[in-house]
């Protein structure tokens, strides 16, 4: 996209390999690099026309799950600020991303145990039993006939 920002996340598998998305993981912290063909042997081009670039590591509980990789057609594009907003952000996205990893281990787990209970279970008191006949369609309809 030039002259604008294209946003990549990469999973920790994929991105150990890079050279300075690795380093943002080693070293627990961002790296902005201003021009990244004047430190050539630490990049790996993923794009052409990338002249900066601005790493940051997703932390969750002492463990990275990610990392937002940044990058600009223009050197020196990115600042303190971007830096600081983005080291926010990637805090705020690394819970996102954590908060829907267990929602889904909670669906995944409720399919299974439903699988495991018995068909069609159901409470028998009697509150129960009233509000499944007053839910039931065939009885209000009978009951909607009956006040006609």
């Amino acid at each position: 996209m030039p002259g604008g920002l294209a946003t990549h996340t990469r999973h920790c598998g994929a991105f150990r390999k890079q050279r300075l998305v690795g380093a943002a993981v080693r070293e627990w912290r961002y790296v902005n690099v201003p021009d990244v063909l004047k430190r050539s042997r630490a990049y790996l081009p993923m794009n052409e026309e990338t002249r900066s670039e601005l790493v940051v590591p997703l932390f969750y509980k002492g463990r990275i799950i990610g990392v937002l990789d940044l990058e600009h057609t223009r050197t020196h594009f990115f600042t303190e600020d971007h830096e600081r907003v983005l080291t926010t952000l990637a805090a705020q996205v690394a819970i996102a991303i954590e908060n829907a990893r267990l929602y889904q281990a909670v669906r995944t787990q409720e399919r299974q145990l439903s699988g495991t209970l018995p068909w069609r279970a159901r409470c028998n008191c009697g509150c129960c039993r009233q509000n499944r006949r007053e839910r039931d369609p065939a009885r209000r309809w009978a009951k909607r006939l009956q006040t006609d």
